[in-house]
């Protein structure tokens, strides 16, 4: 919470935290990426208007405006927005948008966009998918398989370019944010990297970090899953209970949560330890260490309750 405040302050406050927007072409086509080096989201230029997906406030402060970029490439008009989620730290800037446009969201996010005063969801995307079509290379599919973020956050797929846009989940060469960037529940997490590689794409936007990922960024960020949760698992096995009790003056009827929370939190700096320079991923990932320990807490949490 504290890390998007400051994000949403610096957006409408202090307009000097972000860098200035970089746009990509994919393909020398009709598809753009945009991104401040924090935030990144994409539009699609098609024969009938143009369709932008996001609209983070970081995007549209200091100097940065998404309308900007979309007439820096095209005149025709905005037409359409599409909400990734309902977090205000990717689509908090979406009034900016034209008011006649339809915007489309998962009907599990439409009612927390409505609540925060953004432009309503006018069209609702069911958990069938629903495809934005307007010819064959223009088509974005929309799909919903779980709540890997937050319940309603799409799977953004646009065929014709092979880039799947899901958001929080995969941080391109970077470590994850907070908590595996704040993963609902780990079983639906670590389901989700099927999910993710059953779609062909060679390009995936991410929503946060300064750059594109592709596939192997996907294959990368499994790994390192894989490799938390080895950790925590020996951790587990290695950190003793008994002594972490000892430690704390053993039980004594008003030290439960301190005996436990000393524990999580020695097997979780078990598990940093071991990831980060161990395993080496302090070398593989930029910031790896900004956020593990809650990434091991968090797989803590799931190996010992199931969460």
């Amino acid at each position: 919470m504290a890390t998007l405040l400051f994000f949403l302050a610096c957006s409408f406050f202090l307009n000097s935290c972000f860098a200035a927007l970089n746009v990509t072409r994919i393909n020398k086509g009709d598809l753009y990426v945009y991104g401040d080096g924090a935030y990144i989201g994409m539009f699609l230029v098609t024969p009938k208007g143009v369709i932008v997906v996001d609209a983070p406030p970081s995007s549209n402060s200091n100097g940065n405006s998404v309308l900007d970029s979309v007439r820096n490439v095209t005149d025709k008009p905005i037409k359409w927005v599409i909400y990734s989620h309902h977090h205000l730290d990717h689509v908090g800037s979406a009034s900016l948008y034209p008011k006649d446009a339809e915007y489309i969201c998962h009907k599990q996010a439409a009612k927390n966009i409505e609540q925060v005063g953004l432009p309503p969801c006018t069209l609702k995307v069911n958990n069938d998918g629903y495809d934005l079509k307007i010819d064959s290379e223009h088509l974005i599919q929309l799909r919903y398989h779980k709540p890997i973020h937050t319940p309603g956050n799409l799977y953004i797929y646009v065929p014709h370019y092979k880039l799947l846009m899901l958001v929080d989940f995969v941080f391109p060469q970077w470590g994850p944010y907070h908590s595996l960037g704040m993963a609902s529940t780990l079983t639906v997490y670590n389901q989700s990297f099927a999910d993710v590689l059953s779609y062909e794409f060679d390009y995936y936007v991410g929503g946060h970090v300064d750059r594109i990922g592709s596939r192997n960024d996907v294959l990368v960020q499994q790994q390192l899953f894989n490799d938390i949760m080895s950790s925590v698992k020996e951790g587990l096995s290695t950190v003793q209970f008994g002594e972490i009790a000892e430690e704390q003056g053993g039980f004594n009827g008003k030290n439960t949560f301190s005996i436990y929370g000393a524990y999580s939190e020695a097997v979780a700096e078990y598990c940093a330890d071991k990831v980060l320079n161990k395993l080496g991923w302090s070398k593989k990932l930029i910031d790896a260490a900004a956020f593990m320990q809650t990434h091991c807490f968090l797989v803590y949490e799931a190996v010992t309750v199931n969460y």
